[in-house]
């Protein structure tokens, strides 16, 4: 009998999702991906072709719904599943490698387990080299090892290759630098991946998840088999270490074997580890400071945290008086330990912060930015051998309470990032996702939210305590789409990830701190720093914009209805204003240059009063063509009196902007106006359509099917949204979005084919409003409503049948019966069917109305059956 288990939720996308498998008599295990338990045991129960299988109880309800039975998983097969999941993580973080057999992972999960029983940190300082001893069995090799955990916080084993690095690192004066360039093979012990944390839990008894890390000049790269055992070796040779262990030894498991010895120095074998007592920052030491891996001033020849400080520092203590006040009573718990830590690393490591990298150092000469630089200074900035001030402090104190544990564990959590802000809720939060993660999340910062807007990017310490996500550091300016785009691009391409998601413990290494500070600053010195210039105006048709008028005086006994008159006779000429002292007149011309759903132009205006008329236009032709046509239809009824030309009134525009900016106005003449939102998705339509330099010249349409192109369509789309909520207006990218199944974050939203064809939900009756809208802008008169409406359902359903020869006949009959405009209205309407064309519904029209100048339809709708055999009653035929 198969038995089926679930691993997850893994949160390797935006929607987190999960892996079902289940393991064969002949020890096949098949697996699947979804995100739900009834669709993965239904892709399961697929790919088993219906053999019937037992579910975990973790699936026991979902399985029930399939008629599945539950049972617990047998022992062996829950220690498969930690496995599976464990390696799992280590492959989607990129620490190991393809070549890496699964019987390794177990066997380090197993070496794991001990180390964690065993708990030898409690007899070895972490600060102390240990000498390893390591045979592979093709060379023998002796390196520097440090046992993690004696501070309380890090477990694990840390090797260094590089003969003498170790203590190189601990003696040098700007360690950053010495451990940047120092290689390091390590493994940690996490409860994280909380996923990976649970699946362990079940099968073995203890949330405990392996961390191998291999960095090399300076960059993280995967474990071989090889490395990954020799890890697996030095987690049980250290489980043996005790009280008074001067040597212990350890083997790995399986294939590939790596032996390795690992020498307890005899300080560290003389007993326990006694740690510091906890620092009083309030009160000034009476000792001049001296560094702890300094020289002791007593001459004994140790290190000075190897002799006096001890005593010296409960000196320090009996010296200062009980009721002394604490300065930082009155602060927030999170910056009271902010603060305390910093202090603490100013009086152990008095030169921590001298040397700092370029892009420390443009943080720290930045007052605006100190939100960020103090956490960040605390947690994140690695003074000597990948420790933190954070990590030292809290090796040096002893118990904490339950309030600053907590707090001091979520602020170790916190990594410094890009989070862009996909919504904001007003007094509330914001929802947002990690350009380099992709984590998604909703923090809730009252505050930030009066400055910030949508697609917005900032950089942030993003702190998450018992579910609640707060900012622990924010940079106070953030930067566009576009130059936040940079930063990341510079940081992944440091990382050797140009999409996957970074693993967040990669964000924790030094140069990538570096390297987003850099890249922050450098980023938003451009973005403030980029020459402006005047843009060059024009109209659509390529003339210089150049606003004119025309003023002209009626002769005597000229009406204002007879100039009026004559002027609407010109062709292209609407009304606009109809007053009995003033009338106000628009000229257009058909279509548009550069936009092609346009259907007028407006070239120019006439205002009319009792005794003048001004023209207006935006170009020095135009205006030169109106007043040829106004003086050719008035004759001497109007006298030409002098031209004004205005002056441009241009805006100065990044140098980065390219070509002349084209300004004009397009109109629609009819009795009906099209709501805004209406035009809007009318925009969305041809943008979508329409070939675009920054998409390699493709079309949207297009470029979401390529892998590139799309990437470089959401940043388009991320830049639209952005201005949009910058200028209070919205609907037009997520109309574009919605059209081309491009979720907020850029990834395709599976869409089924049913939910194509029936119109994606959309109401059957605005569907044939959008489709109408060319033409119902056209319309004069009420009356022609009701026909034109007809015309645009038999339009669209000739489209959807297929039956283009039978719409050839109707525009004939229609051109033959003197109906050119119904013909070429129809012509038109399906041409225009290509924007919907995944839409297979045939429209029936129910109920028609017209109220206050606005289109009230009821209609119906069914799925085509298509092609054959459709009456013209059945295609919508009117009379």
């Amino acid at each position: 009998m198969l038995h089926a288990f679930r691993i997850g939720p893994i949160a390797n996308a935006p929607k987190p999702c999960f892996l079902y498998a289940a393991r064969a008599p002949s020890g096949d295990v098949h697996a699947t991906q979804a995100f739900d338990d009834d669709e993965g045991l239904r892709l399961l129960l697929d790919e088993l072709d219906g053999q019937p299988i037992l579910v975990e109880p973790l699936l026991a309800k979902a399985g029930k719904r399939l008629g599945l039975r539950r049972a617990p998983l047998p022992p062996e097969l829950a220690c498969e599943k930690a496995t599976m999941a464990l390696a799992l993580a280590l492959r989607m973080h990129e620490l190991i490698g393809d070549r890496v057999p699964p019987s390794l992972v177990a066997d380090l999960l197993d070496a794991a387990m001990a180390f964690q029983r065993a708990a030898p940190w409690r007899f070895v300082d972490s600060d102390l080299p240990l000498t390893v001893e390591v045979n592979d069995g093709k060379r023998q090799r002796t390196i520097d090892g440090a046992l993690m955990g004696s501070g309380g916080e890090e477990f694990g084993f840390a090797l260094y290759p590089q003969p003498g690095a170790l203590r190189r690192l601990l003696a040098a004066d700007d360690p950053e630098r010495v451990a940047a360039r120092t290689d390091l093979v390590a493994v940690s012990i996490e409860r994280e991946p909380a996923w990976v944390a649970a699946a362990v839990k079940q099968g073995l008894g203890a949330p405990v998840v392996p961390m191998p890390m291999h960095m090399k000049n300076g960059r993280p790269r995967a474990l071989d088999p090889g490395e990954l055992a020799m890890l697996t070796a030095l987690l049980r040779a250290a489980s043996e270490i005790g009280p008074n262990t001067r040597e212990v030894r350890g083997t790995s498991g399986v294939e590939p074997r790596a032996d390795v010895v690992v020498h307890v120095p005899v300080e560290a074998a003389a007993g326990p580890v006694i740690r510091n007592p906890p620092v009083v920052l309030e009160s000034p030491r009476p000792r001049p400071k001296v560094g702890r891996n300094a020289p002791c001033p007593c001459g004994s020849g140790l290190k000075y945290k190897r002799c006096c400080l001890t005593k010296d520092e409960a000196a320090a203590r009996a010296q200062t008086p009980k009721a002394a006040p604490r300065t930082h009573e009155k602060l927030e718990p999170e910056v009271r330990l902010v603060l305390e830590i910093i202090a603490f690393a100013d009086e152990h490591v008095p030169s921590w912060r001298s040397s700092p990298s370029a892009g420390w150092r443009e943080l720290m000469a930045e007052p605006a930015a100190a939100q960020l630089l103090m956490p960040l200074l605390a947690y994140q900035y690695h003074l000597v051998a990948g420790l933190t001030a954070a990590s030292m402090w809290r090796t040096n104190v002893g118990n904490l309470d339950a309030q600053t544990r907590e707090i001091f564990e979520s602020e170790q959590r916190a990594l410094l990032s890009v989070w862009e802000v996909l919504e904001v809720q007003p007094e509330v939060g914001l929802q947002l996702v990690n350009l380099l993660t992709h984590e998604q999340c909703f923090v809730h910062e009252m505050l930030g939210t009066r400055g910030i807007t949508v697609r917005d990017a900032v950089l942030a310490r993003v702190c998450t305590r018992r579910g609640r996500s707060v900012f622990s550091g924010l940079h106070p300016r953030p930067l566009p789409p576009a130059a936040a785009h940079e930063v990341v691009t510079v940081v992944r391409r440091g990382l050797g990830l140009e999409v996957a998601a970074v693993p967040p413990l990669r964000l924790d290494h030094a140069p990538t701190i570096d390297a987003l500070l850099s890249e922050w600053h450098a980023a938003d010195a451009r973005r403030v720093d980029r020459a402006l210039v005047e843009r060059e105006l024009q109209t659509t048709d390529g003339e210089p914009f150049e606003p004119h008028e025309d003023h002209f005086g009626l002769t005597r006994g000229t009406t204002l209805e007879d100039v009026a008159a004559a002027l609407l006779a010109l062709p292209g000429t609407h009304l606009d204003e109809d007053g009995p002292l003033e009338k106000c007149l628009t000229f257009t011309k058909p279509g548009n240059a550069m936009h092609s759903h346009w259907t007028r132009t407006v070239i120019g205006t006439a205002t009319l009063d009792g005794r003048s008329l001004v023209l207006e236009a935006n170009s020095r032709g135009r205006i030169d063509e109106l007043r040829g046509r106004l003086e050719r239809a008035l004759g001497p009824c109007v006298e030409h009196r002098r031209r004004k030309r205005h002056p441009v009134k241009t805006t100065r525009m990044p140098s980065d902007a390219e070509g002349p900016l084209a300004v004009d106005a397009t109109m629609i003449p009819g009795i009906w106006a099209p709501p805004p939102e209406l035009m809007l998705r009318e925009e969305a339509r041809h943008f979508m359509e329409r070939p675009h330099d920054a998409l390699d010249g493709l079309s949207p349409r297009v470029a979401v099917t390529k892998t590139r192109p799309r990437r470089a369509l959401h940043q388009l789309l991320k830049e639209h949204e952005h201005a949009q909520a910058r200028s209070g207006t919205s609907g037009f990218a997520t109309y574009v979005r919605n059209a081309l199944d491009l979720s907020p974050t850029g990834e395709r939203v599976p869409i089924d084919a049913h939910t194509r064809r029936t119109g994606r939900g959309r109401k059957v009756s605005d569907t044939l409003i959008d489709f109408a809208v060319p033409i119902l802008g056209e319309l004069t008169h009420e009356s022609q409503l009701r026909p034109v409406l007809e015309l645009a359902t038999l339009a669209w359903n000739l489209e959807v049948l297929e039956l283009g020869e039978q719409a050839a006949d109707v525009v004939a009959l229609a051109t033959e019966a003197g109906l050119e405009e119904a013909a070429q209205w129809l012509q038109r309407l399906r041409e225009r069917r290509r924007l919907f064309a995944e839409d297979e519904r045939i429209i029936e029209v129910l109920e028609l109305r017209w109220e206050d100048g606005q289109i009230s339809i009821k209609a119906a709708a069914r799925l085509a059956l298509r092609p054959h055999g459709h009456s013209r009653a059945q295609l919508g035929l009117f009379e």
